[in-house]
């Protein structure tokens, strides 16, 4: 169960619409919501009016931190009034590492944050804070990128352990916000050549082969899915066949699907997400929130 959720704020409005869908979550699931901002300075945008801190770095940072306390202090009220239980957190220094921090200092459950919030010059971009919250939070993160409510959530899947790390927290995360939950396995398709190449050697072969992988896909899904169901969830498994990152991004924008759920073992540097780049690629190409789960590195193999 999700007992307590992390949402960081920049101070911009959009960067707060992730507060509704933590709002859901905390609301059915009792949990306690804290609100987390790093107070950022940028003296090589400095203006005339701020470059203060140019010259009193030291006062200005002190009065970035108030003014981030008062937001969070103006916020929290609000979240109250709604009937939530909410906390504050300001932290220094940098924006991703604090939130990370702070994530595991509370030992927070599943992190809600914008990709696109922006404050002043300050950007909150997918490539920048919420890549490296995505790349080194230890906790599933919710990524959200649109105001409508989550009502129906794709777990696309590749057959591996890793993949199936994403199927307990989107599952969780769809059962609370009592959304729809779809699992998808796309299988590679065979070129031509190779259809041919398999006839030849044994006529109908290739067509054989073909039905036998989607055979095998469909069985691994509705396995997987068995110990859901039996908790009495309703979940709906899909077939595709063809490149996985833009077989999982079509199915998505065909079935108005509004939260994409998949694992990554990125952990900083130049590792890759797992699926080779699917995950980056569903994650960039995509405008459909996302919940990224990577695991600890106890649970990699």
């Amino acid at each position: 169960m999700i007992e307590t959720i992390l949402v960081p704020l920049d101070g911009s409005t959009l960067a707060e619409q992730a507060l509704a869908v933590a709002g859901q979550l905390a609301r059915r699931t009792k949990a306690r919501v804290v609100l987390v901002r790093v107070p950022n300075m940028e003296p090589a945008f400095a203006t005339a009016e701020s470059a203060y801190g140019l010259i009193y770095p030291e006062q200005a940072l002190g009065r970035a931190s108030a003014d981030a306390r008062d937001y969070l202090k103006s916020v929290q009220a609000l979240q109250k009034a709604r009937g939530l239980d909410v906390g504050t957190v300001t932290v220094d220094g940098d924006a991703a590492g604090g939130v990370v921090d702070v994530a595991s200092q509370i030992k927070a459950g599943i992190i809600a944050m914008s990709s696109h919030g922006y404050s002043g010059l300050t950007r909150w971009l997918l490539g920048s804070v919420a890549e490296k919250v995505l790349r080194a939070a230890t906790c599933p993160v919710l990524v959200v990128r649109s105001h409508r409510p989550i009502k129906r959530v794709l777990v696309p899947l590749d057959g591996s352990q890793l993949s199936q790390r994403a199927l307990a927290p989107a599952l969780e995360v769809a059962q609370t916000l009592q959304a729809g939950v779809t699992l998808l396995r796309v299988v590679p398709e065979f070129h031509v050549e190779q259809l041919r190449g398999l006839d030849e050697f044994e006529y109908g072969l290739g067509p054989r082969l073909v039905e036998e992988q989607q055979a095998d896909a469909d069985s691994y899904l509705r396995r997987v899915s068995g110990p859901f169901v039996a908790q009495g969830l309703e979940v709906n498994c899909e077939v595709r066949i063809g490149p996985p990152a833009s077989s999982i991004l079509t199915y998505a924008e065909n079935h108005a699907i509004d939260l994409i759920a998949m694992a990554t073992h990125g952990r900083g540097g130049l590792q890759r997400w797992v699926y080779g780049s699917v995950t980056e690629k569903v994650l960039r190409a995509g405008d459909y929130s996302m919940l990224v789960v990577r695991p600890s590195a106890d649970n990699l193999n």
